[in-house]
């Protein structure tokens, strides 16, 4: 836990061990109430063949699968909300339409979120 000014600041951090190594991931807004909580979903394995010890896929909470690969060059995740592709907007990677907001990210190429 990071303290922060105030007595009820603070901030938790996990880390996963082993490291994952993804195709991508989501980072979800879960709650603005006096404070910023995202939640993170993995929903792509890098490199693994499906079967017993490497099962398909599966997300870190019961959110549905959204694709965010684009075949365009410029653009490394696709506007989307819940599996439903819509047009690539200003902000390719933001999808704020739905009720819960996601930040979609695609890790074909090593990159940093540097702010949200």
């Amino acid at each position: 836990k990071i303290r922060g000014p105030l007595a009820g600041d603070f901030v938790t951090s996990y880390r996963l061990t082993p490291e994952v190594t993804a195709k991508a991931y989501r980072v979800y807004i879960v709650d603005f109430t006096n404070r910023i909580e995202f939640r993170w979903m993995l929903y792509g394995c890098w490199n693994s063949s499906y079967n017993d010890l490497s099962p398909p896929p599966q997300l870190i909470s019961g959110h549905q699968t959204a694709v965010s690969s684009t075949p365009y060059s410029t653009y490394y995740a696709k506007y989307v909300n819940d599996g439903n592709r819509l047009a690539v907007m200003s902000a390719p990677c933001w999808v704020g339409s739905g009720l819960r907001p996601y930040i979609a990210i695609d890790l074909e190429r090593p990159r940093f979120v540097h702010s949200i």
